[in-house]
């Protein structure tokens, strides 16, 4: 064989080399990323299904052992739709909101249609004769909703037992009625965009902790 034949060869054997060798590795990184997604899908899915369960956990406590079987599952477990967000309280009791997060009103689910259908299956919670104010921020427990009014300085505490309002005109005096009350969740008013953000993104705990002094967290 001629000498720049078998350089010829070697050349081609090298390519072919150098090619094997390339798409050797593209399948390695390939599968090696289809399984490092598997992977992280799991872990979106468990921490969804973890988050999920304590927040109803946390929810349903509230009701007597023998109605919690009646509440459908997707009452915990929807968020809404396109522009219509939803978020769950203790049963039958959720926040709904149209367009914009930033503000949230209080509904009571009627049981007459499904949780995806607000239209039919959701009646706004009145405070006398007049259908609540929008709420802009909150906090809560099992047994109650403590609650600042959208674009006032005007609060509010709404039982989740008795389905009745008191108002406050400051926060001052809120925050002296709720202890009297024995509340029991964060010691401040969080913004309703985060408490939602918090709630869908499964994070533990969806409402931040308490803290000494009670005050306002007013979004950026």
């Amino acid at each position: 064989m001629k000498p720049f034949a078998r350089i010829n060869l070697s050349f081609a054997a090298l390519r072919r080399g150098i090619l094997v060798s390339s798409l050797a590795l593209a399948a390695v990184t390939f599968f090696g990323g289809c399984d490092r997604w598997q992977r992280s899908v799991e872990v979106r899915k468990q921490a969804a299904h973890d988050g999920l369960t304590a927040r109803k956990t946390f929810l349903s406590a509230a009701l007597p052992e023998s109605e919690r079987s009646a509440v459908p599952e997707d009452f915990y477990a929807y968020e809404g739709l396109r522009d219509w967000f939803r978020m769950p309280l203790v049963f039958p009791y959720q926040l709904e909101a149209i367009d914009s997060t930033l503000s949230f009103n209080l509904v009571r689910y009627n049981g007459t249609a499904s949780v995806r259908d607000p239209n039919k299956s959701s009646e706004n919670v009145r405070d006398g004769s007049s259908p609540m104010t929008t709420l802009s921020h909150l906090s809560f427990d099992r047994t109650m909703l403590l609650f600042k009014k959208e674009g006032v300085d005007e609060y509010g505490i709404f039982s989740f037992l008795e389905g009745g309002f008191v108002s406050f005109a400051t926060e001052a005096e809120l925050w002296t009625s709720a202890q009297g009350r024995g509340f029991s969740g964060p010691k401040r008013l969080i913004p309703v965009a985060t408490v939602f953000d918090n709630y869908w993104a499964f994070r533990k705990p969806w409402l931040f902790a308490s803290t000494p002094k009670a005050t306002t967290e007013v979004s950026k």
